[in-house]
């Protein structure tokens, strides 16, 4: 992930007693925009909400997947990470709109 220029300034992880903090940091992620922020919750886990928009092309490029060659245009995507002394959960969501495929029905 890389930050854009001009944002120097806003990316500033915080680290207390109690946790670690982040407020929205501009990016950039998978060929498109992501903005990023870590919050402690009341449980003593630590939340990553991310959003951003995601490129194919810049995704086939990086997985080298075959199969991605079928896949063009970009997407919307949100995500976000829940980490807990004994583990976590991953959620990432997209509706796929913008996206065009050449698969096969079948």
């Amino acid at each position: 992930m890389s930050t854009g220029p001009g944002d120097a300034g806003e990316r500033r992880l915080e680290f207390t007693e109690s946790g670690v903090s982040m407020r929205a940091v501009n990016a950039q992620f998978l060929g498109g925009p992501v903005t990023l922020a870590i919050a402690n919750q009341r449980d003593g886990s630590i939340t990553v909400n991310a959003k951003g928009t995601l490129n194919a092309a810049v995704v086939q490029a990086a997985l080298g997947e075959p199969v991605l060659r079928q896949l063009s245009g970009s997407t919307d995507w949100n995500a976000s990470v829940n980490l807990r002394k004994r583990g976590a959960t991953m959620l990432v969501e997209s509706g796929l709109q913008g996206i065009s495929s050449t698969l096969p029905a079948r």
